[in-house]
């Protein structure tokens, strides 16, 4: 697995957060009850990694630097995969969940749709259609 992208996932690397089961660990001759412990600190962790992230998109609007605020927004998108695969959602599930949700928000017509089109663009950037 590649490192983590940006300083708020830099402490997921070599924490066990991605890759592990139940199964692995009665292989390895641990007992399941260990797994799940360790799974447990692992989601605690991610969530805190992801609040990280979070607070790392706002510090980076507020120095405007699109450079910065791409690098945060990509760390809070691979931790929120992270965190569903600890959860046990896939990334490909992730990924239908997010464009039914743009399918969803473009029919309604929410004002971002409206004005801009953001939903409309990012449904096509799912659809394999390019760039938002």
């Amino acid at each position: 697995m590649p490192a983590p992208m940006g300083p708020a996932t830099a402490g997921l690397h070599g924490t066990g957060v991605a890759g592990s089961s139940m199964q692995e660990s009665a292989a390895a001759g641990k007992p399941p009850e260990t797994d799940l412990a360790r799974n447990l600190r692992a989601i605690e962790h991610v969530k805190a990694e992801l609040a990280a992230a979070l607070a790392g998109v706002y510090r980076a609007v507020l120095r405007a630097s699109d450079e910065g605020i791409a690098d945060a927004l990509a760390t809070l998108v691979v931790t929120a995969y992270l965190l569903g695969r600890r959860l046990g959602i896939s990334p490909t599930r992730l990924d239908m969940k997010a464009e039914s949700r743009l399918r969803a928000m473009t029919e309604q017509g929410h004002e971002l749709e409206q004005w801009y089109g953001d939903f409309s663009a990012l449904y096509r950037h799912f659809q394999g259609g390019g760039r938002p």
